[in-house]
């Protein structure tokens, strides 16, 4: 059943994408001059169709894991919080074109403003390609076909999405888009320094705090360039306007150099630290869940919870312990997670996931303290 259900989703999912390839398709052809009014409206309807379809998919793979047992409830809360923000970029994007730009007469204003509606989705779009590979990675070989249909329409509805953005002014202003792949490199990167070292992460904001500057600086010579191409060009993008967009993509892209050099260190730094880690865990021979209760369960008092594990060698429970402790001093402890099932609700399985309160070992045995 379940291999048909993919089938029948590919098959439908080919036809749309194919639908919205051709209308991203009809929008090409402007890289010579800055887009009317009109041009601006079906570029972003064009878009709007693409993010539906995006967010569409989305939902159904949210769907897909609640239903998987590996797919946490961070992993789900996150998705759906990135739908949230896609369905609330669509609903402003719809409320621009009737509200604003159809209304619009002044042809530079409504470009500036264009241009505002380009920077602020960008991010948004960007950032969804790498929520999707994080979870997709977690999930390892418990991803079904259907879970892999949706990862791949997802994505490919967002690279259509990414192409009929930079049609709405002009195919040459591709700075917004090249800064919001950069903010989502650095954001996955500052989550995972987040669990391990608070000094690397403040090193990530840095950086950010540096694109962001970027981005001000490339505002600025791109509403330069679209006046004076309006204003003086008839709207062409020739001669001066031309050299003075591809001067800024050029400052933009040597600003993004720099960051990446001061990024570098920081990945280094964080593949020791994860390679460390892998190899403690590899150390680990066994583990053997110590209930509290003959039945197999554990007691819980108010709302916490302590589990208990026989994990050998001991030395490998005594470091994993002081692991955690050691990222709890740096306030990043609450980053770690244990998923329980409890299987005593009407004969089925729930996953709960919360975070861990406390790790330590006594007795010989691993510990961990947790809400739920």
């Amino acid at each position: 059943m379940t291999g048909l259900v993919a089938m029948l989703l590919t098959s439908c999912y080919k036809s749309d994408i194919d639908d919205l390839k051709s209308q991203v398709n009809d929008l090409k052809g402007q890289t010579g001059e800055i887009a009317s009014i009109q041009t601006q409206i079906t570029g972003i309807n064009t878009t709007i169709a693409t993010l539906q379809t995006t967010s569409n998919n989305l939902q159904s793979y949210v769907t897909e894991l609640q239903n998987n047992e590996k797919a946490t409830k961070q992993q789900i809360s996150s998705l759906q919080a990135a739908d949230q923000q896609l369905t609330t970029g669509i609903s402003d994007l719809k409320q621009y074109v009737d509200n604003e730009l159809k209304n619009a007469t002044d042809w530079t204003a409504a470009t500036f403003a264009t241009l505002a509606q380009l920077d602020s989705l960008s991010d948004v779009v960007a950032a969804l390609p790498a929520k999707i590979d994080a979870v997709s990675k977690a999930l390892g070989e418990a991803k079904t076909e259907l879970t892999k249909n949706y990862e791949k329409a997802i994505k490919e509805a967002v690279e259509l999405s990414e192409q009929s953005m930079q049609q709405w002014v002009n195919e040459k202003l591709t700075g917004y888009c090249t800064i919001a792949h950069m903010n989502a490199s650095i954001d996955s990167l500052g989550l995972a320094c987040a669990a391990s070292d608070s000094t690397l992460a403040a090193g990530i904001e840095e950086q950010k705090d540096s694109l962001a500057s970027a981005k001000t600086e490339l505002t600025a010579a791109y509403q330069a360039a679209i006046k004076k191409a309006i204003e003086e060009e008839a709207g062409r993008i020739d001669g001066k306007v031309a050299q003075d967009i591809a001067a800024a993509q050029d400052a933009l892209q040597t600003q993004i150099t720099a960051i990446n050099n001061e990024l570098a260190p920081i990945k280094e730094r964080l593949a020791k630290i994860e390679s460390d880690i892998d190899a403690l865990l590899k150390q680990v021979q066994s583990i053997v869940v110590v209930p509290d209760y003959t039945d197999g369960s554990t007691k819980v008092i108010g709302r916490t919870a302590t589990f208990s594990f026989d994990i050998m060698p001991v030395e490998t429970a005594v470091a994993l312990a002081e692991a955690w402790q050691s990222a709890e001093a740096k306030e990043q402890g609450g980053m770690v997670y244990l998923n329980l099932k409890d299987v005593k609700s009407k004969g089925q399985t729930s996953q709960i996931t919360d975070s861990i309160k406390n790790v330590y070992v006594e007795k010989g045995e691993f510990k961990i303290g947790c809400s739920i």
